[in-house]
């Protein structure tokens, strides 16, 4: 084997990994380590997805079991406002969420986070707090129902 073949061994599939990991970590959270991987729709506009990812980190740090069953019980946040969030469920399926930082829709394993484009160290802590408290609306009604 010469230099070039070794070097193509290892330098396209680094490139072809490095092309996975940037296109994974533009439209989601994603955590290798712990297996966590959650899609999140960003609001553009009036969010700030960063504040979002930065809130997951924390919640990785502080509650290492609320970050593993958010992990578990959710697969996507959404940055919307809840009385918006989804067209298709009736507003009484929303568990808390109207005047609050977010919501949980029952038989989903989504959590709507409210958009804010302030990235406060409170803004952070607040959604972290959504983020736990929301997951484990999700936790409770997938564990009733049977499913995982």
């Amino acid at each position: 084997m010469n230099i070039k073949t070794i070097m193509s061994l290892f330098i396209l599939p680094a490139f072809l990994l490095a092309t996975v990991w940037f296109f994974i970590s533009v439209s989601s959270y994603f955590d290798p380590l712990d297996w966590c991987r959650i899609g999140i729709n960003g609001d553009i506009m009036n969010g700030n997805e960063k504040t979002i990812k930065a809130a997951l980190g924390l919640l990785k740090k502080t509650d290492m079991a609320a970050y593993k069953d958010l992990c578990r019980w959710v697969d996507r946040i959404g940055e919307k406002n809840c009385i918006i969030a989804d067209q298709l469920i009736d507003a009484k399926r929303f568990q808390e969420g109207w005047d609050l930082p977010g919501c949980y829709v029952n038989g989903t394993k989504t959590i709507y986070i409210k958009p804010t484009k302030s990235e406060s160290p409170e803004t952070i802590e607040e959604r972290a707090w959504a983020l736990k408290h929301y997951s484990a609306f999700s936790k409770t009604f997938w564990e009733e129902h049977g499913r995982q």
